[in-house]
């Protein structure tokens, strides 16, 4: 990916992961009968989204990434988010580290977060490849 690619991807999922994590957080708070989410999370919340989003410097490149090198970086980018998430919980004190249940809550929150982050990516790839196709067949033509 170029740099201009970069930063398009890294606007749009800063927004998805902070849509995510807020959502995320709401449905902790829903399930611990807490009535508000308090504004230091939230800010949390977009420290962290930021720090994530900058993890997408991984994926830039001067030259088109094969597809190996890709999932390459899409798992030390995942790596990158799962570490940084529990760093930042574990700071914040979000859970217990000897509950071992809400460490994999957490996990798994960050793999389904992680999931649509991947496939708005990979639906967006598809939308712009096939309308560069059709801008070269009418052009052809």
């Amino acid at each position: 990916m170029n740099i201009e690619q970069i930063f398009k991807h890294m606007a749009r999922n800063f927004f998805i992961v902070l849509g995510a994590s807020l959502i995320s957080m709401w449905l902790f708070h829903i399930k611990r009968n807490e009535n508000a989410i308090e504004m230091h999370n939230v800010l949390t919340l977009l420290i962290q989204s930021v720090i994530l989003t900058l993890g997408y410097f991984m994926f830039y490149s001067e030259k088109e990434l094969s597809k190996n090198k890709m999932i390459i970086r899409l798992i030390i980018n995942f790596i990158f988010v799962v570490t940084t998430v529990l760093i930042i919980g574990f700071i914040k004190e979000w859970y217990n580290w000897s509950m071992p249940l809400s460490i994999f809550k957490v996990i798994l929150c960050i793999v389904i977060i992680y999931g649509l982050v991947v496939l708005s990516d990979v639906i967006n790839s598809k939308i712009l490849a096939n309308s560069l196709n059709r801008i070269i067949k009418e052009h052809k033509k």
